[in-house]
């Protein structure tokens, strides 16, 4: 195909409601029956009417562009945010994401530095986006950051994080590349 063949079947919006004001989705991936289902963050207010990034995860039937599901998880450390960049179809048929967490210096300035130092995040869910599991791999007691940007399936249960660091690699350069190999047993089934 070149392009001059293919028409728009539907064009859907999945706006933050009903809670937030804005949604980014980063990344998609396939559901076990074939739907679209779509892993970003929705921007909501906090007690505060401060601007706080939730995770998301939506599910979209491929034929009509209509959500079945929609799913949230919020940070429950005070003025966390938490991105979501990444997502894979699990073996069992669930999905997993990989994240940054950390506070917004420009929104949280007399937050600690290290609470403003971001970590590597990864969320795992079922097949309808419930939270099976979810935990940090990197620590900020060195206020170095890293945020989990892909994350890659393997087929041994096994995952891989492509991490945007500041841990590994030259400190001058501002952020590397890295990755971080996860084993089959790193996540709760």
């Amino acid at each position: 195909l070149d392009g001059t063949d293919l028409t728009v079947v539907y064009t859907k919006s999945y706006p933050a409601q009903p809670v937030g004001h804005a949604s980014h989705p980063y990344s998609l991936t396939l559901s076990y029956t074939g739907n679209i289902v779509i892993g970003g963050l929705a921007v909501i207010y906090d007690s505060n009417n401060i601007e706080q990034c939730q995770g998301r995860v939506v599910e979209v039937d491929a034929a009509t562009g209509n959500v079945l599901w929609d799913q949230r998880f919020t940070s429950k450390l005070t003025d966390t945010n938490i991105e979501c960049y990444g997502i894979q179809k699990t073996l069992d048929n669930g999905f997993i994401l990989t994240c940054g967490t950390g506070v917004e210096p420009e929104l949280h300035p007399k937050d600690s530095k290290k609470s403003k130092t971001w970590r590597v995040l990864v969320h795992r869910t079922d097949k309808e986006g419930n939270m099976l599991y979810q935990k940090t791999y990197t620590s900020n007691d060195a206020l170095q950051n890293n945020a989990g940007e892909y994350i890659v399936a393997l087929r041994n249960g096994g995952y891989v994080v492509c991490i945007d660091s500041q841990t590994w690699g030259p400190t001058t350069t501002g952020g590397n590349f890295a990755i971080m190999k996860l084993g089959s047993d790193c996540v709760e089934k």
